[in-house]
């Protein structure tokens, strides 16, 4: 099936801020936090459109990290497609 993102008409959502790529810090809890808000007041109901949201909102090392994660889904190697709400403690 195709990605699903269904765009709630009463509410206007503020885009998150890119992540960067600082692993286990501040940055990363606040943009896990701020993309899980966004995903659900924008209303994106499926995996694949979570993940495919979120990661236009990647800049500098976490683009260079997501970009070799696609090049191993597509020869197989790993395969990303549920969406876990999962924060840094």
């Amino acid at each position: 099936g195709g990605s699903v993102i269904r765009w709630s008409a009463n509410v206007k959502a503020t885009e998150p801020c890119k992540y960067g790529g600082k692993r286990g810090s501040k940055e990363l809890d606040n943009f896990l936090w701020c993309m899980e808000r966004y995903l659900e007041v924008m209303v994106v109901v499926d995996d694949a459109s979570k993940i495919n949201t979120a990661s236009l909102y990647l800049k500098d090392d976490a683009v260079l990290r997501w970009r070799r994660c696609c090049d191993d889904k597509a020869q197989g190697i790993c395969i990303i497609n549920t969406w876990i709400s999962s924060r840094v403690s």
